[in-house]
């Protein structure tokens, strides 16, 4: 696994259609998206997102919230496991709670993941 820094204006969203302003604007209402921009305001993005290199940019599989949120609060860079297929992310997810409003890294997984 390779986690990388990576800058928010180098990445992009899973589905192309979310980068309409619209749509990112329709989905930072959700309380699930609220929690899980306060928990970034609060501890900084605990869990890194996982993404596809595709040239210059990095497509987001997993962590679009955490993309979103980084935005709105001016956070530049993102960390990013790096993912060799669109597959390989469901190896990772195993390792990740993913409980609304509790985006802690799962401590008890074997991973090399930073927290």
């Amino acid at each position: 696994m390779i986690v990388e820094t990576v800058l928010t204006e180098k990445c992009k969203y899973w589905w192309p259609k979310y980068e309409d302003p619209k749509l990112i604007e329709i989905a930072s209402q959700g309380d699930f998206y609220k929690k899980v921009r306060d928990s970034i305001r609060e501890k900084g993005i605990v869990n890194p997102l996982m993404g596809i290199q595709e040239g210059e940019f990095v497509r987001v599989k997993l962590g679009n919230n955490r993309l979103i949120a980084a935005r709105e609060l001016g956070i530049t860079e993102v960390p990013m496991i790096m993912l060799n297929n669109e597959n390989e992310w469901k190896i990772y997810k195993k390792n990740y709670d993913f409980q609304p409003g509790d985006i802690e890294y799962n401590e008890g997984a074997n991973n090399n993941a930073p927290t």
